[in-house]
């Protein structure tokens, strides 16, 4: 792996700058958001691996996954965005700056729905890794304030979070993206067999 450090802060860096609508949460940013940790990622796993387009599916099964890890030689079903289950090897939900800007009740609503997601396609899949990443989350350093990183690797807990910065003071957060790649390159080699 190249120098993760300076790849987190080039991704991160990245974030920031990308093209943002007026609004907050629409469509267009999480597509954003998953093109830039895509073109990342596969900077990363090439040639082994591949990337799939955001928004993606896996064949027979009706979640919708932000981006999949797939094999090198993975073709789209026809007339789909979904891939076959045998050639998806881990799916990442991505977030830009965690779960949702509502109340701490919606936060954690969100939280249950996309726990309950994971379980459902693990399940379905039980070799395929499941990933959450976000690329900024608030840590606050008061202790009585609400730890959203915290609450929300609790939350999915045993599935792995991830978070390359912290949103409130813009500080990166070591060895994330370090992290999140090794995951993913285990989570493909696990699912294949190796």
């Amino acid at each position: 792996m190249r120098n993760s450090d300076k790849t987190q802060e080039n991704l991160v860096a990245r974030f920031r700058n990308r093209p943002k609508p007026e609004e907050r949460g629409t469509k267009f940013s999480g597509d954003v958001c998953c093109r830039i940790l895509k073109s990342f990622l596969e900077a990363e796993i090439r040639p082994q691996f591949r990337v799939s387009d955001p928004n993606a599916y896996i064949w027979d099964c009706p979640t919708e996954f932000d981006l999949l890890v797939i094999r090198r030689d993975a073709r789209l079903k026809r007339y789909t965005n979904a891939f076959r289950p045998e050639a998806v090897l881990c799916a990442v939900e991505v977030k830009a700056a965690g779960t949702g800007f509502g109340s701490q009740e919606d936060f954690k609503k969100d939280l249950h729905k996309l726990r309950e997601g994971f379980k459902r396609a693990k399940k379905r899949f039980p070799g395929l890794g499941l990933l959450y990443f976000t690329f900024e989350e608030s840590n606050p350093k008061r202790p009585d304030s609400f730890r959203y990183l915290t609450e929300t690797r609790k939350a999915l807990r045993p599935f792995p979070v991830f978070c390359m910065a912290d949103r409130r003071t813009g500080e990166l957060l070591p060895g994330q993206w370090r992290a999140f790649v090794r995951c993913v390159r285990k989570s493909c080699n696990r699912r294949q067999g190796r």
